[in-house]
């Protein structure tokens, strides 16, 4: 069962999105997930601080989901929690999730430190995404199914974390103050130093609502978010 890999699973939302919170609440009871919400910072709300750091964050609403994840970090460290999933408010769930985790989580090779359960991949230059750039990065199983070496994902939809790369990030990000997205995929994501992995199909993918980080809707995200060699958009809900 999905729990039955963490030692919690926190779901980010922000009190302005009590729709949200509703939702993914019935969503999550409705498949036997327990979990507990993490208040977000909303960007928006703190214009002053975008402006101070706007040539590293294209709007405010990434300043907050940066704020959040450092919060949230410190949170799960100052209680001793060794793994943990988090998932944003805002995705759709596998109809099948316990069964792709119980396949495919005990298989993770033994130094994943991190592992996508939502992603978008991008070519080498982040101009647009394709599926077919994970194709050779398979350590078991392949694009119908199974697990990869993370490279050039984009997104922060679900995923899960240890103990030791969340010091880290509380580390680099304060040093670096940059979107933790792209930090990751720019100095994390198959540098060598930590296991960074992902399981196909997706266990999440995006919903087409209003984005808090940018803050409008993002076209066709769901359709990005969704490997369709291993799942159908049907599969999600």
């Amino acid at each position: 069962m999905f729990n039955d890999h963490f030692d919690e699973v926190l779901c980010l939302n922000l009190p302005i999105r009590p729709e949200r919170r509703e939702r993914i609440k019935r969503t999550l009871n409705s498949k036997n997930i327990e979990f507990q919400f993490f208040q977000g910072v909303r960007g928006f709300a703190i214009p002053y601080i975008h402006s101070l750091v706007s040539d590293r964050f294209s709007a405010p609403g990434y300043v907050g989901t940066l704020i959040s994840y450092l919060n949230l970090f410190d949170y799960a460290l100052h209680k001793g929690l060794e793994r943990i999933c988090v998932i944003e408010d805002d995705v759709a769930v596998h109809k099948d999730i316990h069964a792709i985790v119980d396949e495919y989580i005990p298989k993770l090779p033994s130094d994943a430190d991190m592992t996508y359960f939502s992603y978008i991949p991008l070519n080498d230059d982040h101009s647009m995404w394709n599926y077919g750039t994970i194709n050779d990065k398979f350590v078991l199983g392949g694009p119908s199914g199974g697990i990869f070496r993370a490279r050039n994902l984009c997104s922060m939809m679900g995923f899960s974390i240890n103990r030791r790369l969340m010091e880290h990030l509380m580390k680099s990000l304060n040093e670096s103050f940059s979107p933790i997205d792209l930090h990751i995929m720019g100095t994390i994501q198959d540098k060598g130093k930590f296991g960074v992995y992902a399981i196909n199909p997706q266990l999440f993918c995006a919903t087409d609502c209003h984005s808090d980080g940018c803050g409008y809707t993002i076209p066709e995200l769901m359709r990005r978010s969704v490997d369709l060699r291993a799942s159908k958009f049907e599969d999600y809900e």
